[in-house]
């Protein structure tokens, strides 16, 4: 289960990171055959709830809605093998992009929200992105900063 927002009672205090159980192997297949198969066993059951956007996801419900995305990234003419950027911030509609991405045969690039014009212009040079997803959260003043490179 993802929750978008941290338990208040955990205390991470002197960890750099957090370990989980290390007798549970590696899985041995790509993430979108991992959340299909997910998304099967356990249709039900919850898998995101985003209590700042107000929305709760089972599994079945948040695996349709990466299907339809990936279908519609196809549609718009993004080709199967590209890289795929997204600048947003980490709202659901980015997770939606990461699992919809390896199911319609993308790569994803990952693109800081926070990065400045020349940040920006280096990291999509650089990853070689060919399709960029500016996501509408970012706060105008951030989008104007770039509007130029965007052009």
């Amino acid at each position: 289960m993802i929750i978008s927002r941290l338990n208040r009672n955990f205390s991470t205090k002197n960890l750099s990171y957090l370990k989980g159980p290390t007798n549970t192997p590696p899985l041995q297949e790509s993430i979108s055959k991992a959340f299909f198969k997910a998304s099967l066993e356990h249709e039900h059951e919850t898998a995101i709830i985003s209590d700042f956007q107000d929305l709760h996801l089972t599994f079945g419900e948040l695996f349709q809605i990466c299907r339809r995305v990936a279908a519609n990234l196809l549609d718009l003419g993004v080709q199967p093998g590209t890289k795929f950027g997204i600048y947003a911030p980490n709202y659901l509609e980015w997770l939606n992009c990461q699992y919809a991405c390896p199911l319609a045969d993308l790569h994803m690039v990952n693109i800081n929200p926070a990065y400045k014009p020349k940040e920006l212009e280096h990291g999509l040079t650089l990853t070689e992105v060919e399709t960029l997803l500016v996501s509408d959260n970012l706060t105008p003043a951030r989008i104007l900063d770039n509007v130029d490179f965007f052009l």
